[in-house]
């Protein structure tokens, strides 16, 4: 009898381990894709809380020095090592996780160990470094979080940057990336891993997509007067180079792909992209220009959380069906975000919780409507910002939780920005 338990129990857990390992296949298999055409009819007011544990708002420390004006730029608002990196036209300045200022530097210039021309590129989570990138010079510009030059890496000479957006980004040890997408040629390759000392050690293949071509040549004016010039690049591509749990990934959401890279620096499809009917092509182009059509485009600015992919921006036009868009609004706001459940595989087109407010519902506080500028390299922080005269007048004129109203009423108009962090859920 106790033998015959035994094997039937051995049965049973064999049973309950096959039946776990089918489940995550199939949820993993269906993780690959990100269908957003059967989200199309589904959006929906998503609250903060369904996400988030907590939010706090920490207002950045107000002196003659510290004042931050709104930061521009693809990554011009990083919280990392419990510091915030804030940065705009070249000027850096950094406060720690409770606000307080810290320092500022500005490394632009066009000297040997300045940038000119150049953005903020990231942060090294192990260090603390700053990275810039470079737009004239094609090269990558590494500095301590107290400015001081650290090194300048050079884009490999064959990375044209030609039929694609000039990127570069660096994602490890010793370890770059630059696009190198080059249609004239058709080399097959859409980016270049290379060294510190601008070896290329591995070339990413570009993948089986129909790029979006241009018609016309371009047209210059110079001392010979208007010319047209008929090596114009017939197509057009671009990639968002960024790093999640110091992972390097490729978003090319706008064609429909989220690439990883491995250690080895082999490259995996993480996520497709399915669009359906909807994908913009040569085809139909001409159509899905009116602000009406019903054709989608999705940016490539995304950010990947843990639990979550948050696609920034993604253009619905006619399909937009949001209740706080009107007919009228301008074209900008057929702009919708939208949300990927890495879990569950389910897309969620977000409506806007206020009117022109895109992102999520505050429902955890009662804030203003909380849509995030950058995600922290462990996916556990979503980070953003609000002005300090604009929480002060939200507060005034809605039903906040008490510790906002408080917050608000010591703000005004010369006060510096209000930093914001989102604590996401943690997987269980």
């Amino acid at each position: 009898m106790k033998k015959s338990v035994t094997l039937f129990q051995c049965a049973l857990l064999l049973f309950s381990s096959s039946l776990l390992i089918s489940c995550h296949s199939e949820k993993r298999a269906a993780g690959d894709i990100i269908d957003i055409v059967a989200a199309i009819n589904d959006a929906r007011v998503v609250n903060l809380s369904e996400i988030a544990e907590s939010i706090t708002y920490i207002p950045f420390e107000t002196t003659d020095s510290s004042l931050v004006t709104e930061p521009r730029g693809r990554q011009s608002f990083i919280y990392e090592n419990e510091t915030f990196y804030t940065h705009n036209r070249g000027l850096f300045k950094l406060f720690d996780k409770n606000g307080k200022f810290l320092r500022s530097f500005n490394r632009e210039g066009r000297g040997p160990e300045e940038f000119y021309g150049g953005f903020f590129d990231g942060v090294d989570t192990k260090s603390g470094n700053i990275i810039v990138q470079t737009l004239f010079t094609y090269s990558l510009i590494e500095y301590s979080n107290k400015g001081d030059f650290i090194s300048k890496v050079s884009a490999p000479a064959d990375s044209l940057f030609k039929c694609c957006e000039h990127n570069m980004a660096k994602i490890g040890n010793n370890r770059y990336i630059a696009t190198a997408f080059n249609a004239c040629k058709d080399m097959g390759v859409c980016a270049y891993i290379f060294d510190s000392l601008s070896n290329v050690v591995a070339k990413v293949p570009t993948p089986k997509i129909e790029f979006l071509e241009f018609d016309e040549a371009s047209i210059t004016i110079g001392e010979k007067g208007t010319q047209s010039n008929n090596d114009t690049p017939k197509k057009e591509f671009s990639l968002n180079f960024y790093m999640f749990q110091n992972q390097p990934r490729i978003s090319i959401a706008s064609y429909g792909y989220i690439l990883s890279i491995k250690d080895d620096n082999t490259v995996d499809t993480l996520y497709k992209i399915n669009l359906g009917e909807y994908r913009i092509t040569n085809a139909n182009r001409e159509k899905a220009k009116a602000k009406d059509s019903k054709f989608i485009h999705v940016s490539d600015m995304l950010l990947e959380t843990e639990n979550q992919i948050i696609f920034k921006i993604i253009n619905l036009r006619g399909l937009n069906n949001d209740p706080l868009v009107s007919s009228e609004t301008k074209p900008m706001y057929k702009l919708s975000t939208a949300m990927f459940d890495k879990n569950s595989g389910k897309v969620t087109i977000m409506h806007m919780p206020e009117n022109n407010s895109p992102g999520f519902k505050e429902d955890l506080k009662r804030g203003p409507a909380f849509l995030p500028k950058s995600v922290s390299n462990d996916g556990k922080i979503l980070i953003g910002y609000v002005s300090a005269m604009d929480l002060k007048m939200y507060v005034e004129e809605h039903d906040c939780s008490d510790e906002l109203e408080k917050l608000g009423a010591k703000l005004d108009e010369s006060d510096n920005l209000v930093a914001i962090l989102v604590k996401l859920k943690e997987n269980k």
